[in-house]
């Protein structure tokens, strides 16, 4: 049985983030799809295949040999594609499961501004970690133990000036 990853999932389904933003998918033909980000339940990828899975419940299946590009544009009618937002930055999260503290290792490559969110799977705002500038090397400690967030999987979603990266999280 083929095991997926997802790489973005339910965070996108927060209205406020998703308003007039889309996901494109470009084959190596030309052809392209879009999709607005509020339809999109989420996104996973195995071996040989990248699924959008919709809120609706249907499957779009992408022959990964086959995408030429993919990329998500924001409010601002920029673009950002998937590879950019990760150049951004070097993200480290752990231990990842974790008991009462959640270490968040950053190396960000831009000057800016910097939020750390975690939600549950329904994007819903567990805690605000941080807000502030960026620094090119943060080291921040996540003490969860006295908020009463029962175990189970969160996202800890990071938005800088030029994107988000959202990585799943086990507290234990």
């Amino acid at each position: 049985m083929d095991r997926f990853f997802v790489i973005m999932s339910l965070f996108f389904s927060i209205p406020t983030l998703c308003l007039g933003q889309t996901m494109t998918i470009e084959n190596i033909g030309g052809n392209s799809q879009t999709y607005n980000l509020t339809d999109i339940r989420s996104i996973k990828f195995n071996a040989t295949d990248m699924l959008v899975i919709s809120n609706s419940g249907s499957t779009d299946n992408y022959p990964i040999q086959d995408i030429d590009l993919y990329r998500i544009d924001l409010d601002d009618d920029s673009s950002t594609s998937i590879d950019e937002l990760n150049k951004d930055m070097a993200l480290v999260l752990y231990p990842n499961p974790a008991s009462g503290v959640l270490n968040i290792s950053l190396a960000v490559f831009e000057e800016g501004t910097i939020d750390i969110v975690i939600t549950d799977l329904s994007g819903r705002l567990i805690d605000n970690v941080f807000s502030g500038p960026s620094n090119e090397n943060m080291k921040i400690s996540w003490e969860y133990h006295d908020k009463n967030i029962p175990a189970g999987t969160y996202f800890c979603i990071i938005k800088t000036t030029t994107g988000m990266v959202s990585k799943p999280i086990t507290l234990k």
